[in-house]
C-alpha cells in the first residue's frame, strides 16, 4: 500500500518588517564663517581686528557683529575667536592669522 499522505508543512509566518525610525531632527549648525582674519592694529586695550572676504575689508572690535551673524569675541596677538549671534552655546571658532 502507498505510504500514508504527509501532512503538509506549515512555515511560521514572518514578522513584519520594524517600523520606520522616525527622522532624527536637524540640528540647526552655525553659519560657516566666509571672512579670513588678517590680523590686528591699533592700542593693546582697544584693538581692532582685520578680516578680509574677497575685495572687502572689514575692521572689527571686541563684542563688534559681523553681518548680524557673527561676533567678534576676543581679539588675540596672532587669532580671534569668533562666537555665534543665534547660536549663543556654541563654541567658539578661533581664527588664526591668513585663516
Amino acid at each position: 500500500p502507498p505510504p500514508p499522505p504527509r501532512p503538509p508543512v506549515t512555515r511560521p509566518t514572518p514578522p513584519p518588517p520594524p517600523p520606520p525610525r522616525p527622522p532624527q531632527p536637524v540640528v540647526p549648525q552655525p553659519p560657516p564663517i566666509d571672512f579670513s582674519y588678517l590680523g590686528s592694529f591699533g592700542t593693546k586695550s582697544r584693538p581692532i581686528a582685520v578680516f578680509a572676504r574677497g575685495e572687502e575689508i572689514i575692521n572689527a572690535l571686541e563684542g563688534d557683529v559681523i553681518d548680524g551673524k557673527f561676533i567678534v569675541a576676543e581679539i588675540g596677538l596672532e587669532s580671534v575667536s569668533i562666537k555665534f549671534v543665534e547660536f549663543k552655546d556654541a563654541s567658539a571658532v578661533r581664527l588664526e592669522v591668513g585663516r
